[in-house]
């Protein structure tokens, strides 16, 4: 036995497939819903199939495939059909991009309208009898039969705590406030209700503090929170004043660094210009072999001329190839 919205459905035993078990006059609704010309009778065909199948307490998610098997026909023409039943509002799709996810609690209920007014001897319209089924205006006597259970009453300061709940957690603390409710106050219980408000399970963490919850623990919890707070301490000593570096001690240090770059741009300018012409004109093992010791002393050399460029040029060009050449361990040509 299923239910589609307080419709009950039999089925067979899932060993037998679980399809459901229609009514023999599921013919005569077929053919009178085709012949108002509310979907062709090839649809109609197409939906009460969907019928009989795999239902069980879920929804059914056959295969469109199946269908064009049993039907011998192709899948694109199943899906038209399951597109002009969803149109015709005798199914509904209920997961968006899944169209095999058929809701049939429509047409389950226009079904069971049909076979109340055959049984009453009723003269009827089909086509009115769907449109106040769809829309509500008529509910078969099988749905309105259901009773539906009853919600117990509360006081006013439980009610007051239940209103401002949403719709699911106020279903799920109901029936949590009746088993546990009724060993504590009504404070009390609002107390559990506000505490539980924004958890991630409500229903779970309601029942959980209800359960082994008291007036007690409920006093104690409240004067625990209305006691202050401990201020952390707080250190009246003296601050610890910074240092603030010295000036002089900065100025000379940029003195050093500018006077530093200074020597790295002289020796890169004249490195290359005073000695790349030495090279070509001794080029010879012993001159590159040397090179490292003649880099360390031509650095040297820069110094002593404390980045005074005027100074250097003339020493260069009077003395280049006479110590040049001696570093290198040459003889004076």
């Amino acid at each position: 036995m299923s239910r589609y919205d307080g419709l009950e459905v039999l089925e067979n035993s899932s060993k037998y497939g679980g399809y459901m078990s229609i009514t023999n006059y599921s013919f005569a609704f077929m053919y009178r819903v085709a012949n108002a010309g509310i979907v062709s009778l090839e649809r109609m065909a197409v939906a009460m199939d969907m019928l009989t199948f795999k239902h069980g307490e879920e929804r059914p998610h056959t295969s469109q495939d199946t269908f064009a098997n049993r039907f011998g026909c192709s899948v694109k023409s199943i899906k038209a059909a399951v597109k002009d039943l969803k149109t015709s509002g005798l199914i509904n799709i209920f997961k968006k991009g899944r169209s095999n996810s058929y809701d049939l609690s429509p047409l389950l209920k226009c079904l069971a309208s049909f076979v109340e007014h055959v049984h009453a001897g009723k003269e009827f319209c089909i086509n009115r009898l769907i449109e106040d089924v769809l829309s509500g205006v008529y509910v078969p006597e099988r749905v309105q039969e259901e009773e539906q259970p009853a919600e117990p009453v509360f006081d006013e300061v439980i009610t007051a705590a239940l209103d401002t709940l949403s719709e699911a957690d106020r279903k799920a603390a109901i029936p949590i406030i009746e088993e546990h409710g009724n060993k504590m106050s009504s404070e009390s219980v609002v107390h559990y209700i506000e505490g539980a408000i924004g958890k991630e399970r409500f229903g779970g963490y309601l029942n959980k503090c209800m359960e082994g919850g008291s007036d007690e623990q409920v006093k104690q919890q409240q004067d625990a929170a209305a006691k202050p707070k401990p201020q952390p301490k707080q250190n009246f000593g003296k601050k610890p004043v910074r240092n603030e570096p010295n000036v002089d001690w900065l100025q000379k240090r940029k003195e050093e660094d500018e006077a530093k770059q200074e020597q790295y741009i002289l020796f890169t300018k004249t490195y290359g210009k005073y000695t790349q012409d030495l090279y070509k004109e001794v080029h010879n093992e012993e001159a590159f072999k040397h090179q490292g010791s003649f880099i360390t002393w031509f650095k040297e050399e820069v110094k002593n001329h404390e980045g005074n460029t005027e100074t250097f040029d003339n020493w260069c060009y009077k003395e280049q190839h006479r110590k040049l050449l001696e570093h290198l361990g040459r003889k004076h040509a």
